[in-house]
């Protein structure tokens, strides 16, 4: 017999913050989680908001021209889906996803094949399948638009994602 009261209250309950990310979602009110790749200099907090505070506002947000790593707004860490896009500046000095370039080279992926992006509720490890570079197209463009792939529960729909990144790849 269905406790179907007790599901409905495990559905509704607010999932717990994890207890590393407490106290900065006191400081970083927009904090989502933190995003980090070890051997680099990746190591950020990932705050959301909206797609454009953040282009101009550190995570604690203050103006500050680099911005900060901020996730789709379209993205729910309380029940994410199979894309997570995390938006920052690429910035030539270096800083930001700008350190993302090492990743041209193929000796550079095999040293960090793997990123953490903990949200605020959980732990996740995800393996890189692809490298490539790209831009936002026009609307009326025929290319494959990565960016746009948000929540699919359709594995058909999935795996077609995940060839067409790869076919983007600058190597295998």
């Amino acid at each position: 017999n269905i406790d179907w009261d007790a599901v409905v209250e495990e559905m509704e309950r607010e999932p717990e913050i994890l207890p590393e990310y407490a106290e900065l979602k006191k400081e970083m009110p927009d904090l989502a989680g933190w995003l980090k790749i070890d051997g680099t200099e990746i190591d950020f907090p990932v705050v959301q908001k909206d797609n454009e505070y953040y282009m101009t506002h550190d995570a604690y947000g203050n103006e500050a021209p680099d911005g900060a790593v901020f996730l789709e707004q379209v993205n729910d860490i309380k029940t994410p889906d199979n894309n997570l896009m995390m938006y920052g500046h690429n910035r030539k000095n270096g800083k930001m996803f700008g350190l993302l370039m090492a990743y041209k080279d193929q000796a550079y992926y095999e040293e960090h094949p793997y990123i953490q992006f903990d949200t605020l509720y959980e732990k996740g490890t995800y393996e890189i399948i692809s490298v490539f570079l790209s831009k936002v197209y026009y609307t009326t463009d025929t290319n494959f638009k990565y960016y746009q792939f948000f929540g699919s529960q359709n594995p058909e729909q999935f795996e077609n994602y995940v060839e067409n990144v790869k076919a983007l790849s600058l190597y295998p």
